[in-house]
């Protein structure tokens, strides 16, 4: 794995193999944990990150292509609706 910083831009390549056991790095911490869970573990929305491993996996399987996906932050009303909140 080669990680580049410039700009504030971050470029992590990989090789296909490394990118293989990151996706299932990256499936191993959500497949374990509640929706809830995995948001407040890493703010992050499991249903993102699935389709993230998904389509990594289909690029990686193809042995070629370009993919761009977001990586926003999860929407806690979204992911955790069960949390009580303050009536406004």
């Amino acid at each position: 794995m080669d990680i580049r910083i410039e700009d504030g831009t971050v470029e992590v390549r990989l090789t296909r193999a490394e990118a293989q056991r990151l996706c299932a790095s990256i499936a191993a911490g959500y497949e374990g944990v509640s929706r809830a869970e995995y948001f407040i573990r890493t703010g992050l929305s499991e249903p993102a990150m699935q389709r993230i491993v998904e389509e990594l996996g289909d690029v990686l399987e193809h042995l070629h292509g370009n993919i761009s996906i977001p990586l926003d932050a999860g929407v806690e009303e979204i992911e955790n609706p069960r949390r009580p909140r303050p009536h406004q």
